[in-house]
């Protein structure tokens, strides 16, 4: 094998300059010839480039949005010495230099490209974006690797004239249905995503949810890596084991990790109530968690929405949880007929109304959860996230926090930040979230 730089290739007789798009490799990852290694855009069109021989990636030297000017060293690449010699290219031609541009590729669309990942568009899609006063973060690429292209964006502006919703609604109708693990307690619902081989992420719910309200960024997780871990809850969603109090979300979630057969240390990331559940399972497996994540918990302060609480506990109809959903989220879920009469049925069982007292008392909140996360933040990072237009729970309450967790607010973000603004929440859970070997 012998070390080489790849440089910027020229796509086009008038480019002189391009910018990275987004790499398809990373360092220590092996290509095979005339697979992609990076996508590139110019002013007329965004490319996959093609490796010209096999080889290795070595070292990125100039990362995602950075422009270069063609010719200019872009990456280290180890390929064999005698492919390398077979394609070295004549006196004057620079360095691994394509002869033309990258063909179209002919495979199916990949996937969307993950939440909080490199955004990639043609230079047509984003002119037209800023005409139409279409978010690009927004949309679903139907190109290559999630590249937004002129028909994302035009159906995206027809929609939103239409009054079509979009971003994380219909969360209920996209996931996908869970398995089961049994356990001592009983059968315990939940969704798995992402390489059975990458660093363990634990997502919990709140209260009156399941393993869908999770659904847009467990799929991002998964994409970045991560193997995501969802259950529904005691009391919740499909799971049999009943909870008539908060300390019952968490029991199972131990012997339920050790069914699926996960060892090491694992990342926990927790929505309102389901941060009862993830203070349970800290103090059940000390050692075990790498982090932990809580959006809008309870537990901080006296006051809570008891409308809300005992409004969901009851419904019995899917006007009444439509209206209750409203007020958790600041963008409206387009949540289907069938979604709606799910989450409906499933509140007429009457599961969370023991749960609801216990949750609630004549003051406010009965559960308080301070002195565990004082505790915790002595062996482990503790992070706190709340949507400033929060209706449910006060954002305020995380003055009474310990000064050791990390606190971050987001704008425009009601009780469910990873609804109202799954980018920035996708964003922060990257930068957060380790490699699973603490």
């Amino acid at each position: 094998m012998v070390t080489r730089m790849l440089n910027m290739p020229r796509l086009g007789e008038t480019m002189d300059e391009g910018r990275i798009a987004g790499w398809l490799k990373r360092p220590g990852e092996e290509f095979a010839r005339g697979e992609a290694i990076l996508e590139i855009e110019t002013d007329k069109t965004v490319a996959e480039f093609p490796a010209l021989q096999a080889g290795r990636l070595v070292e990125i030297l100039c990362e995602e949005g950075e422009m270069v000017a063609v010719g200019e060293p872009i990456a280290r690449i180890e390929v064999d010495s005698t492919d390398a010699d077979r394609s070295r290219p004549a006196p004057g031609q620079g360095g691994d230099r394509p002869s033309a541009a990258p063909a179209a590729p002919s495979a199916p669309p990949a996937p969307a490209r993950p939440e909080g990942g490199p955004l990639r568009a043609t230079p047509l899609a984003r002119r037209l974006a800023r005409q139409h006063g279409v978010d690009l973060g927004a949309l679903a690429g139907r190109g290559p690797r999630g590249r937004i292209e002129k028909e994302d964006v035009l159906a995206a502006a027809t929609a939103t004239t239409a009054g079509a919703a979009d971003g994380a609604g219909a969360v209920a109708d996209t996931a996908p249905p869970p398995s089961f693990a049994d356990l001592p307690q009983g059968r315990m619902a939940f969704a798995t995503l992402g390489p059975a081989d990458g660093p363990v992420v634990l997502l919990l719910h709140g209260f009156a949810g399941d393993h869908t309200t999770w659904a847009a960024t467990a799929t991002g997780l998964a994409r970045a890596g991560h193997r995501v871990l969802v259950p529904d809850l005691p009391g919740h969603g499909a799971t049999g084991i009943e909870a008539a109090t908060p300390a019952d979300l968490g029991a199972p979630l131990a012997d339920f990790l050790s069914a699926l057969g996960i060892g090491g240390r694992i990342d926990v990331v927790a929505h309102s109530l389901g941060a009862t559940a993830a203070v349970a399972l800290a103090r059940a497996m000390p050692g075990r968690i790498a982090s932990l994540t809580l959006l809008a918990p309870v537990g901080l302060g006296l006051e809570i929405d008891s409308t809300f609480l005992r409004g969901m506990a009851a419904a019995s109809s899917p006007g009444e949880v439509a209206h209750l959903l409203r007020r958790v989220a600041l963008r409206e879920q387009a949540l289907s007929v069938a979604a709606l009469d799910r989450f409906a049925a499933e509140a007429g069982r009457g599961r969370l109304k023991a749960l609801t007292g216990h949750i609630l008392g004549p003051g406010g909140q009965r559960v308080d959860l301070l002195p565990a996360l004082g505790e915790f933040t002595q062996r482990m990072p503790v992070r706190v996230v709340f949507g400033l237009e929060d209706r449910i729970i006060p954002w305020q309450q995380v003055t009474a926090l310990p000064p050791a967790v990390a606190i971050h607010l987001i704008a425009a973000s009601g009780h469910m930040p990873h609804w109202d603004r799954p980018r920035e929440v996708a964003a922060l859970l990257g930068r957060w979230l380790g490699d699973g070997t603490g």
